[in-house]
Order: structure tokens, then sequence, then C-alpha cells
């Protein structure tokens, strides 16, 4: 099937962005949406576009400034969409960039011939243009993002290295005289410098060619010039399937793949062999493992578009943690309970997929658990790296050795030390710290020396050449040769990698001064990425530019690695061996003081946390403490191994909205149970409530409504007025709220209507708008009041205030179920695609299916049954992976309908016998209102008939209704 262009929407009015949505989804266009250029800017680093239709006015952003950015590095259609008239202000849009500019109101007939007449322009001058890609040899060149991969690793050339390159691609064959090279590239002025061409020429092959002197790609003309060989015909680069690219979740490698075509090659047949399913690439620590299994993972993905999910479990210890961990890598949710390898399973299926567990050793223990995946998943394969190796049936050991050493032996000339795979790896990292070190006669055996004292691995070989800038290789030597002897000692005690690597890390550490020698045991304690501001937390009396400069010398030597995220957000991150002799180097004195700062660090940074989740879009919270979260878990533990009561409290109080945000809903659960036992009498009774709430939430999302109700309720115990009056409001909100899901609808609106005034005595706006919402529902549902319609329509308005997106959409949804039950169909159709609109970016998921089966309810009763089919389906399945079982019930409630609808009754009694039975085993009945509302679209001869069998299981009943041939529960097929 041809995928449907993907259309950019930026438009900052709502009306207006919701009728050009409407109008392209119409014409099956599949559609992005932003409302800021901040937004946009991201999605169009992200997706893959093929245009863009902007306003001409953004609020706080230049749109014609943003065009002319996007314009500089892409042809990437641009439709301006504006309400000026003037001939002069279009004609300014036009020169800045756009293609087309179309003047509101239009008409939408015009609107999408100016939409197609771009794309087809576009698609025409894509055709024309000129291969992205071109072969040569080992080498692959890519003109569009300018860059040159030899045997698949990045080159890094210089602007004038590249500009030589592409014209002696441009002319390959033929001879180029120095003269013409030198104008070409250097101007006119440079035409008889030849001496300086030639040093480019020299630095240029020894990037490109294997052996520099020995050229095979840059033939010297003598006295002429220079003529490039070997060029291969063009070829397209494999264009991978943009639903595979969803998967790609690989690593930069760590170690550039130097001499390992032999590895490479060989592992690529093993990979290819069908009964090769499971292979576990083992070595030393620090020879380039992850490299190796990235690397093929990016050829498997790039040319047979095979989908790729890349699991990191340097930060995990506990086997029983690996089953979420690779579901989570996967974008499948925690659930909240221990089936996450089942819905693994499920998800895979018979996908043809590639999973990378990276660093297995320490997770030995869930083995059986990758055997398990495997038997369920018949097109699955896994690539394992690891030390040691798992032991289960069919594992393929793939043995990694050290990079190829020159022979001392033999005292190899010059022309042999260079071919070394571990000297190139040598020389390429010392030139990247100083580009006038060169291999030379004189100092090739003392780096051939240095690399055989380091065994040929990676890590410790970049380690040392990082000190090429400050030390020659004659006394870099002499400094190694000191730790020899702690080098190659076999200790009990100590690991095969800290065997190989103790001592490059120990010699690093000895050139740090005595200040940067205490930060680097300091950043020891983050179990994972940090911040600045994180590692300058650790000593608050101290500089922060000194701890800064501190950090970055840290980074260029190598022992410390720095990103910056899409937020601009700056990250640092160390090695796990780095990170283990560090922690041996911190005193046990100074790492109690200094958790102790990490753990009121954490306190402060989720109070302010706690606030963002309360008022607007936290997607940045959550991004950035998804990362911090092994830390998090490692100060959590230790804060409560040492009963720091209050902090470990104060913590909690705010990190549930974190778990409850993420889906982490088991564990949340155990680490506020874990703090119970930390003298609760000493701890304010304001943080006590504020967990108790937490606790309440979790629980009644894993549909626990009695525990939900007891953690509620010690909010409520007398006397009341010991309690603060925003937790007894909220601990009342909640208590309504379960009430409501369960059907007690009095007393759901008797706990509601209790905490409205108490909300709004302590203007809690978000408070209040929870509380109205959930009234409304239990009056409309209960009663069929339509005065429920206010207290919607004023809920929604307090999260319109607060700029809560996630609250505008949920609300928008439950005034659309609304008017749903009052039959006002078309108006419900707006408000549940608005709903949508709004929560799909967020990515809040469940809110967003809910939406989708009133929608599809709504088509339902509108006589569009494809459509309805097709929400009802898509929301199902959604709300059964998040873990929404009422939201499943009432989904599976809209199918059992369409199939009477459709002149299949059995399947429609079975449906309905399966709704009704996971209602009764979680205590939710179907509101009474809503019943009303389907039994309207159904003839009035039709009932529905109770069936005596039910599902084996939750699974088995959502495998039903998603099966379009299953007519009975008691069927054994369909288990998705």
């Amino acid at each position: 099937m041809t995928q449907q262009p993907t259309i950019l929407v930026i438009q900052p009015d709502r009306a207006l962005q919701a009728l050009i949505v409407r109008v392209l989804k119409t014409a099956s266009f599949q559609v992005l949406r932003s409302d800021s250029i901040q937004a946009a800017q991201l999605l169009v680093e992200q997706e893959a576009l093929d245009l863009v239709v902007i306003d001409q006015w953004i609020p706080d952003h230049d749109a014609l400034e943003f065009c002319r950015n996007l314009r500089e590095h892409s042809n990437l259609p641009l439709l301006m969409v504006g309400a000026s008239s003037d001939a002069y202000m279009r004609g300014i849009a036009l020169d800045q960039g756009i293609d087309d500019y179309v003047i509101t109101p239009f008409h939408e007939s015009e609107f999408l011939a100016r939409v197609r007449a771009l794309l087809r322009r576009s698609q025409q001058a894509t055709q024309q243009q000129q291969p992205q890609y071109t072969e040569c040899g080992v080498l692959l060149i890519n003109w569009q993002d300018q860059q040159v991969r030899k045997y698949g690793e990045l080159v890094h050339l210089t602007k004038t290295e590249w500009a030589l390159l592409k014209l002696f691609v441009q002319y390959h064959g033929q001879v180029l005289t120095h003269r013409m090279l030198l104008q070409q590239v250097w101007g006119k002025s440079y035409s008889e410098d030849r001496a300086y061409l030639h040093a480019y020429i020299r630095r240029l092959r020894a990037k490109l060619e294997d052996d520099p002197t020995k050229p095979q790609l840059i033939h010297s003309e003598s006295g002429i010039g220079y003529r490039f060989m070997r060029i291969e015909a063009p070829s397209q680069a494999p264009q991978a399937n943009p639903t595979s690219l969803a998967h790609l979740r690989l690593p930069y490698p760590i170690a550039a793949l130097i001499g390992r075509q032999h590895e490479l090659t060989a592992l690529q047949e093993l990979l290819s062999k069908p009964e090769a399913r499971l292979i576990t690439i083992t070595g030393m620590g620090g020879s380039g493992k992850t490299s190796m299994a990235s690397y093929i993972a990016q050829q498997l993905h790039q040319t047979q578009q095979i989908p790729v999910v890349f699991v990191a479990l340097d930060t995990i210890n506990d086997p029983n943690m690996v089953a979420a961990s690779l579901a989570r890598a996967a974008g499948l949710r925690d659930h909240g309970d221990d089936q996450s390898l089942e819905r693994l399973q499920d998800w895979i299926s018979n996908q043809t997929m590639l999973f990378i567990l990276d660093n297995f050793e320490q997770v030995l223990g869930a083995a059986p658990q990758v055997s398990q995946l495997l038997q369920h998943c018949p097109n699955l394969k896994i690539v394992v790296t690891s030390r040691i190796v798992l032991g289960v049936y069919a594992e393929y050991e793939f043995v990694l050795p050290p990079l190829g050493l020159p022979d001392l032996q033999q005292s190899p000339p010059l022309e042999q030390i260079a071919a070394s795979p571990a000297v190139q790896l040598f020389v390429q990292r010392a030139q990247a710290v100083d580009s006038q070190f060169r291999l030379t006669a004189e100092n090739a055996p003392i780096v051939a020396e240095i690399c055989v004292r380091l065994d040929g691995l990676a890590l410790a070989i970049e380690l040392a050449a990082v000190h090429s800038k400050f030390y020659p290789p004659k006394v870099m030597l002499q400094r190694l040769n000191q730790r020899l002897d702690f080098l190659y000692h076999n200790s009990p005690d100590r690991t095969q990698r800290q065997h190989s690597l103790r001592g490059a890390i120990d010699w690093s550490y000895e050139l740090l001064g005595s200040y940067e020698q205490t930060i680097f045991q300091g950043i020891s304690l983050f179990d994972g990425s940090f911040t600045r501001e994180a590692a300058q937390a650790l000593w608050p009396n101290d500089e922060p530019s000194r701890i800064e400069r501190v950090l970055q010398h840290l980074v260029n030597a190598s022992l410390l690695q720095r990103e910056t995220s899409s937020d601009g957000l700056s990250w640092f991150a160390m090695l796990d061996t780095i990170r283990e002799y560090s922690l041996s180097k911190l005193p046990k004195g100074e790492a109690h003081w200094l958790q102790q700062q990490l753990l009121d660090y954490y306190v402060e940074l989720m109070q302010q946390a706690e606030q963002a989740f309360l008022v607007s879009n936290h997607t940045g919270w959550i991004k950035r403490l998804e990362r911090e979260l092994p830390t998090i878990r490692s100060i959590l533990a230790w804060g409560i191994q040492q009963e720091y009561s209050l902090a470990v409290w104060q913590l909690c109080a705010s990190f549930w909205r974190f778990w409850h945000e993420q889906g982490h809903i088991s564990e949340g659960r155990e680490w506020l149970a874990k703090i119970q036992h930390l003298q609760p009498s000493t701890i304010p009774l304001a943080i006590r409530d504020k967990v108790r709430l937490g606790a309440g939430v979790l629980a009644f999302i894993q549909d626990d409504y009695a525990a939900a109700n007891q953690a509620f309720g010690e909010v409520l115990v007398e006397p009341r007025a010991e309690h603060q009056p925003k937790a007894i409001a909220h601990a009342l909100t909640n208590i309504g709220m379960v009430a409501y899901w369960q059907g007690r609808y009095d007393e759901a609106i008797q706990a509601l209507e209790e905490s409205l005034p108490l909300l709004k005595m302590l203007d809690d706006r978000y408070g209040m708008a929870s509380s109205l919402r959930h009234l409304g529902m239990s009056q409309l549902v209960h009663h069929g009041s339509r005065s429920a319609l206010a207290l919607l329509a004023e809920s929604l308005s307090f999260y319109q205030e607060l700029g809560s997106k996630s609250g505008i959409g949920t609300a928008m949804g439950f005034y659309g179920r609304a008017l749903l039950i009052y039959g006002d169909d078309h108006e419900a159709q707006q408000w549940l695609e608005q709903s949508i609109a709004m929560l799909e970016p967020l990515g809040n998921w469940p809110a967003m299916a809910r939406s989708q089966t009133f929608l599809g309810r709504v088509a339902l009763a509108q006589r569009r049954y494809a459509d309805a089919q097709q929400l009802l389906s898509q929301s199902l399945a959604t709300l059964y992976r998040v873990g929404d079982r009422e939201g499943v019930a009432a989904s599976i409630e809209g199918l059992a309908v369409w199939s009477a609808l459709n002149q299949q009754p059995d399947r429609a009694h079975a449906l309905w016998s399966g709704a009704h039975w996971l209602r009764e085993v979680i205590g939710a009945p179907i509101p009474p209102a809503d019943y009303q509302a389907l039994r309207r679209m159904l003839p009035q001869s039709f009932s529905f008939i109770q069936q005596a069998q039910t599902p084996k299981s939750l699974r088995h009943l959502v495998g039903c209704a998603l099966a379009s041939d299953c007519n009975s529960l008691g069927c054994d097929e369909h288990e998705q």
C-alpha cells in the first residue's frame, strides 16, 4: 500500500487548525499539527515530512524566519496561510522561500488543489535530483549530509577536504591539474601553491585510503596533478520503511570499527542462518561488543528494512526487571503487573524483528526469559552482548577478540605498524585531540608497544591516545610502564574487565589535579545520566563555574561523556568501568555526605516537577526524569536504608506523579509501601497525606478499589481539622472518582459536592476542574440531568485557564461523551475530534483512546460502520496495552453493537457477554446513560443474550473482539 504524504500544520488558531486538519484528513493525507514554532522544529527534525502548512502570524515568533532557516537545509514545500490581501507582503513571503500563499477564508477545493500541486512538483524535483549516495570501494559518500563512511565508520573531513573529495568524484577518472584543484578549492590567489595542495592530499589519503603509502583512490600524475580512480556507479541508498524506522533505537557506537571486517563478515553470515536466532557476542570489557552489535543492527535495518529495538541493560541489576525494560524499549507501557513478557510476545507475534540486548552479564538470571521470547516469536532474532554466555539452548556464541596488534618480535617496518588496527585506532584518536600528530618511523615502534601493553582493547587505547596532546609517545609509554604489574595482575576479587582496564583508568586519574579528582569521585554517585546542575548540587559551597570547568575537563580526558538533548539540556554520563573505578576511590565518609546532598537535590527537583505535572504540558519533565530515574532509584534506596525518613517521604510525595504518568504503577506502589516503616509518626501530616493520595491513585489505576479507598480514607480520619484542607478536598474528589467508576453514583455525587467548596476556598483550580468533571459525569450517567453539561463546561474552562493541554483534551472528550448520551451526534463528533487532536501530540494514549471509543460510537449512531469499526478496534488495542480494563469493556461494548448492526448476532452476544464478565471482575458496571445511548442505536426487536461461557482471560477476550471471525467466547483461538 502506498504511504500517504505527511503534512505538518503550524497553526495557533485552534478553529482554523481544526478546519485545515479536517480538510487534509478528508483527502487521506497523514497530518501532524503544532501551534508553536518550537514544537514544529522538533517535528521537522524527528518526522519524515512531505509538506508544511504554516500561518503567517505566529505569536511571539517570526514565521518567515522559521521558513528561511528551514529553506537553508531543506527543499520541503512550504504553503503559507494568512489573511493578508496585500500583494507586497505576499511577495515578501514568496521571496523568503515560501512556495505558495493561500488567503483566508479559502475554498476547500482550491486549498487541496494547491497542496496537491506542491506535492506533485516536489516529487518530480526529487526524482530529478542526483543520487544521495555514492559508493566507491569501501567508501560510502552521503552528499546530502556531507558525510563519508569507511567500512561503515564515519570519517571526519574538514570543509577543505570535503571540497577536494567532491571535485575528485565529479571528475572521476580524469586528471585534475594542480592549478585547477588550487583555483577551484582555494581560489586564484593560491594557484601556484602546490605544497599547500600536497599537504591536503596527504591528509585526505590518510583518512580514505587503506594504505596511504599505496594509494588506490587518489593517484599522483607526476608533475601534472591527481586522478581519482575506482569510482563505481552511483546508487540510491536503501530506503527504509517508515514504520521500521520507528523501531531503530541504537546508541552511537563507542569504539571505531577499525580492523573488524573479518568479524563483521563472520557475524553477518552467522546471523543470516535461519537456525541462529540467539547470538551472544562475548569478549573482554572495552573490546567493542556494543559497537559491533550496533553496526550489524544498522546494516540489517538499512539493507533489509528489519525493525530493530536496542535495549540497554547497563543500569539494571535485577533480572526481574529485564522483561519490563524490554517492553518499554519496544514502546509498551508498564501495566503494573508481571505480564510484561507476555505482552511483548503478543506485540512481536510473527513480525520479523531484531532485538539487541546490551550488557547482559549482570542479569544472567533473566536468560530463561530470552528463550521464552524466542519460542513464542518465530521470526524474532536476538543479539546479546555479554562477558559471559547465557548458557541456554540453541545459543550461538560469537567471540570478539581484541583489536589486531603488530608483531613486535619481528621489528616490523612503519607500513606494517600503520596497518595494525590497534595502531590505526590510536592514531585516529590522537589526531582528534592533536591535529599535528603523525605516525613516523621514530615513534611508530613506541605507539605499537603502547597498544600491545593495552592488550588491543579499544577503550584502553582511546584513554591513552587522548593524552597525546600533552605527552609524546615516549613519555606516555614510560608512565604506562608504572601500571603494567597492576594491569596484568590476576586477582580473585577482580573481574576480567578490571584486569584489562584499571591500569589505563588509574593512569588517567593520576593526571587530574586534587580538586578534579574530588569531583571525579563524587559524580560516580550518579547511576546514569546527570545534568550540570545536579553535579553542582553535590558541592553547594563551591563555585558552580569551577565545577563546570572540571566537568568539561573530564569530558576532554575521555573520563566523562557529554551530549545535548533536544530541549537544550547538557547531559553527562560515565562508562560503567570508569564509574566502578571512580566509586572505588570515593571515601566512605565523603560518600555519605554527598548522598545526603543528592537526596536533598532530588527532593527539591521533584517539588519543581510536581508543579509542572499539575498545570501544563510536562513532556520535557517526563523525558528528563526518565534519564535520571536510575539515580533517583539508587538514592531513594540509600535514603530508606539510612532511615532519612523526612527526605524520603518528601521525595515520594512528589515523585508518585511521575510513576503515575509513565505507567510505572507497580514500582511506585512498592516504593510507597517500603517507606511506611520509616517512623511515619515523625513525618508532618501534610507530607503523609500527599503520599497517601499518591498511593490511592496508583492503586486505583490497577483497579484495586479497596486499597484506593483505604488510602483516601486515611486522609479523612478524624479529627479532620488536623489535615490540610487541600488534602481533604483531594481525598474527597478521589473517593468520588472511585465511586463513579464503581457505579456508586449517589456516593460519588455526595463526595464530589463536599469537595467543591473546599477547593473553591483554596482556589485550587486544577482540583476544581477534576472534581467538576466527575461530578458532571456522575449526574449525567445516573440522572440524565442536562445540567451536567454546565459542570463539564466549567471543568473545561478551568483547564483552559491553567493551560493544561492534557486536561483540556480529556475534558473535551468527556463533553463529547455527554453530548453523545443526549443524542447530539454531530456536536459530539466535533468535540471528540478536538479531544483526540489535543491529546495525540502529548502521547496521552489512555485519554485519547477513550475519546476514540466514543467517537466510534458516534460513527455507529451515524451509520458510518467502517469508521466505527476502525476507531473502536484502535481504542481497544490501546486501552488493553495501557491496562485500562474499564476502557477495554467500553470499547468491546461498542464492537458488540457494531456486530449487531452488521447482522452478526452471535458475535454481538459473545462480545457483550465478555464485556459484562470483565465489568464484574473489576467491579465497574456499565453506566446507565451509556447503556441507554447504545440501546438507542439498535433495533427495538434486538436484545443481547448473555452467554454462559466466559473468556479464558482478558487477553483472550481482547483477541476475540479484534478478530472479525470470532462468534463465541469458547473458541481456542485469538489469544492476542
